[in-house]
């Protein structure tokens, strides 16, 4: 059974207020954009979302007569902002707590017995997602670069410098390199961000750590090449880094290796490799 009406029009005015500007970014938790379908006006409503392959379930905490439920099935779709990232939604469906198989069954049934929840909303990827980047990446950039100009060690991370699209000017930024069978990769993990559109467009670097540099060609994978590499060489990468390098990568970066297609949208991966 649905949580009653009263404590869904206090979380409305409350929790969700509260709980808004951290749902984008917090695992198991999003925020849906709607448009109202009388008013016209767009709302945000922080809900529990669970991935699935090509698509997302969304609990129905209060049932399927909420308005953003409603506004959502008004406007066949919707937009998702979940784990840093911004996914257009369609084709929305209400489906049963026994459909919803994509959920683990642990989690599907904590849901229902401690949440009540027997509906869910599922809704398929519309487009490829676009990434939002947390507001700790900016910190932790200018940590990082400052660390690694010192020489000091942070594992995979390296400067990348590569000349501003626009301006002609040098860009620096940390990013961590993938090297697997003496080859190496780097991973825009938060989507079309400048270093990214920097370095497509440069088609070279220079990468930098403990005082070593090398100037690299930086060749990116199509789609399908994509898809591969995170089916068949990340997942060796990531198991090698033991279980804080998986846990980092999955809640984090937002990364499920588990997917190699859901993982490879909305990521452009190039490989490095050394000018001749």
């Amino acid at each position: 059974m649905p949580a009653p009406r009263s404590v869904a029009r206090f979380n409305r005015r409350v929790t969700n207020r509260l709980l808004g500007p951290l749902a984008p970014y917090v695992p198991g938790f999003g925020v849906i954009v709607h448009r109202g379908r009388r008013s016209g006006h767009s709302y945000r409503t922080p809900v529990n979302v669970f991935g699935r392959r090509g698509g997302v379930v969304v609990a129905l905490t209060y049932g399927a007569r909420s308005d953003w439920v409603r506004n959502v099935l008004a406007s066949d779709g919707c937009l998702l902002e979940t784990r840093g990232r911004k996914l257009r939604l369609r084709s929305p469906r209400l489906i049963h707590e026994s459909e919803a198989r994509t959920i683990p069954p642990p989690v599907r049934q904590f849901v229902a017995r401690v949440g009540h929840v027997t509906e869910f909303l599922d809704l398929t990827l519309a487009e490829s997602p676009r990434q939002l980047v947390p507001w700790w990446v900016g910190v932790f950039n200018a940590i990082a670069r400052r660390a690694l100009m010192a020489g000091l060690p942070m594992g995979p991370n390296t400067l990348l410098s590569v000349r501003g699209r626009k301006t002609g000017l040098p860009r620096t930024t940390p990013v961590s390199i993938i090297e697997d069978a003496g080859r190496r990769w780097v991973i825009g993990v938060f989507g079309e961000v400048d270093w990214v559109r920097n370095l497509r467009a440069a088609g070279h670097a220079t990468i930098a750590s403990r005082g070593y540099q090398e100037q690299i060609k930086a060749v990116e994978l199509t789609l399908t090449e994509a898809i591969d590499f995170f089916q068949e060489v990340f997942p060796r990468v990531v198991q090698r880094n033991g279980p804080v390098g998986a846990w980092i990568v999955r809640h984090v970066d937002g990364i499920d290796i588990t997917h190699p297609q859901t993982a490879a949208a909305g990521r452009p991966v190039f490989e490095l490799r050394r000018l001749s």
